[in-house]
């Protein structure tokens, strides 16, 4: 066969192939676009692994804050994490670092909230416009167990090898190539070894910047995702962002020839065009080559990338506020106002209710004072509060609350709740308790009221002491620029602070040897006692509770309590 007979077969294949690519592709764009409507407005179900929320928790933990974020204690006693895996709808790893930061960064700047709201709601109103971003952010992705932050800063401090031999072995395959059409039955042996030698070499070369490629590609990607999502947005009166991405394309605009010799998507679509692809970059070194020359263009231009980056990952961010929104029916905006020290913060709630329960029993409360919350265990103190932190935290966060109505001053948050044993540091519960409680003594100190979630001050120590240490910190909460909200099982403290906390508490019914819990909110102290009869419902023998309500009744009489004797054959009490 002549040279013109093995070109044009070569044509016709090549012609195939991006015929058929193309038809896959569009197969690929159909099925994308279905799957990405049926998940937006639901609970993500992906599960998560501990590396892997350490590796979104990277952005976080090295952007600068304004105001100090949730720190660990209540973002663990709010069950954070799950609210957000269950919330990440994000189709971006930028997006899903951001979401992560926004969730621990609770804001006090009206505007911030402001814009990210009313971006999410551009994104329900115009179903389009979230449909093709959330395609074009698709495309992009996210990297698997890699923060592409983290990333990104070890790609500034990369030194790529030179890319002399790599050159070299080009030049030598397009020689060969030459050879090879001019007389192909001397030189096709020729062309056969340069390529074997070539593709052995390739992936020597390419191992030491292997991980680097990886990102570059990412970054490659996102410039020309970064093309779409300009267009989709245009005129939709987000000049701002609009703004960035432009800049960001005028600066990269080179890269748009070289995303193919780049990168690769054969693993997402089983592209046959990105596949002959891959056997390119092996025979020529094209992608190694480029690689070099993109990592210096990239470096002398990473502020513009770090922006462009950012606002792809914070398009979607908003994006994923608007799926919340159409998850959780019956949501609404906060209504938030500054508040110095000069007077007392307050809260107002209407059927508010905990995203993440479902068929959550909703309360309300108007909270001009403390609040002291009783009941007994199990009746849903624990639950209020974390309702009512968590939805501060969603109101100064994603400007969204799960309740009818949402009325508060901005706030710093924390809570002690779910404590346990350090025994790594070799500290009791009770120590770990006062630690998790001078933070919030010591945070009361500021301009930016503080709310607080304490459940059972001081259960760690015996009765006296807890109950008179706990009254006087609760106390001294009390004159500070704090909101506190508290349970207690210590129905003396209702008594004790009745000047300076309202008091509510939550009830139970038994009926039927069953005991029943309405999970509602009422005014006052707890009149119920019904903690011995709880013992028999769980079958502890009636003479066991009616000693017990005995010696509470002394108890009530006289003051004191009894003490416990035995004698020979007998049991008693004196």
């Amino acid at each position: 066969m002549t040279a013109i007979e093995w070109l044009l077969i070569l044509a016709l294949i090549i012609l195939a192939m991006i015929v058929k690519s193309r038809y896959d592709a569009r197969r690929w764009e159909s099925r994308r676009r279905y799957w990405l409507q049926e998940r937006f407005g639901t609970a993500n179900q992906d599960e998560y692994y501990q590396k892997r929320y350490e590796m979104i928790d990277y952005y976080h933990r090295n952007r600068h804050h304004d105001q100090e974020p949730l720190d660990d204690i209540t973002w663990n006693d709010l069950n954070m994490e799950e609210l957000f895996r269950q919330m990440n709808q994000t189709c971006t790893g930028m997006g899903e670092e951001q979401l992560y930061d926004v969730l621990r960064s609770p804001s006090a700047d009206p505007g911030t909230l402001k814009r990210r709201s009313d971006i999410a709601d551009l994104f329900i109103r115009d179903e389009r416009l979230r449909d093709d971003v959330r395609y074009h952010l698709s495309q992009l992705g996210k990297l698997r167990d890699i923060s592409v932050y983290s990333y990104l800063s070890a790609l500034f401090e990369y030194e790529a090898k030179s890319c002399v031999p790599d050159v070299i072995m080009l030049v030598c395959i397009i020689v060969s190539i030459g050879l090879m059409i001019l007389n192909p039955t001397i030189f096709v042996v020729i062309f056969f070894v340069v390529m074997a030698v070539n593709i052995g070499s390739y992936f020597a070369r390419r191992q030491d910047s292997k991980a680097y490629i990886q990102l570059l590609s990412y970054l490659v990607r996102m410039v020309d995702i970064a093309k779409f999502v300009e267009k989709d947005i245009s005129g939709r009166g987000l000049k701002e962002e609009e703004a960035v991405l432009a800049g960001g394309k005028k600066q990269f605009k080179k890269y748009g020839w070289m995303t193919a010799f780049l990168a690769s998507d054969t693993t997402m679509r089983g592209d046959l065009v990105a596949m002959f692809l891959d056997y390119i970059r092996m025979i020529t070194h094209i992608d190694l080559i480029l690689f070099r020359w993109m990592m210096a263009h990239a470096k002398a231009h990473q502020d513009t990338l770090t922006d462009m980056m950012g606002m792809l990952g914070y398009l979607d961010m908003c994006q994923c506020i608007a799926s919340f929104r159409q998850w959780k029916e019956g949501w609404h905006y906060p209504e938030l106002t500054e508040s110095g020290r000069a007077k007392k913060p307050f809260m107002k709630m209407e059927k508010i209710r905990h995203p993440l329960l479902e068929d959550a029993v909703d309360n309300s409360l108007y909270a001009e004072r403390d609040v002291l919350l009783t009941g007994s265990n199990a009746s849903g103190k624990s639950t209020f509060l974390k309702t009512v932190a968590v939805n501060a935290v969603l109101a100064q966060t994603i400007y969204t609350v799960t309740a009818d109505r949402y009325a508060a001053p901005f706030f710093r948050i924390y809570t002690s709740m779910a404590l346990r044993d350090n025994m790594f540091a070799g500290e009791s519960y009770y120590i770990v308790e006062i630690r998790s409680l001078k933070r919030i003594v010591d945070a009361a100190d500021g301009d930016i009221p503080v709310l607080c979630m304490i459940d059972e001050v001081l259960r760690g120590t015996n009765t006296l002491e807890r109950i008179s240490a706990s009254g006087e910190i609760l106390y001294e909460l009390s004159a500070k620029n704090v909101l506190c909200f508290a349970a207690t099982h210590d129905l003396e403290l209702t008594k004790m602070l009745e000047k300076v906390y309202d008091n509510a508490h939550f009830e139970e019914q038994i009926q039927d040897g069953q005991i029943y819990f309405d999970y509602k909110l009422h005014k006052g102290p707890s009149v119920s006692r019904n903690a011995i009869k709880l013992l028999g419902i769980m079958g502890f023998e009636a003479g066991t509770l009616d000693a017990a309500e005995a010696v509470a009744g002394y108890f009530e009489k006289e003051g004191k309590w009894p003490v416990f004797v035995r004698s020979a054959g007998n049991g008693g009490k004196g």
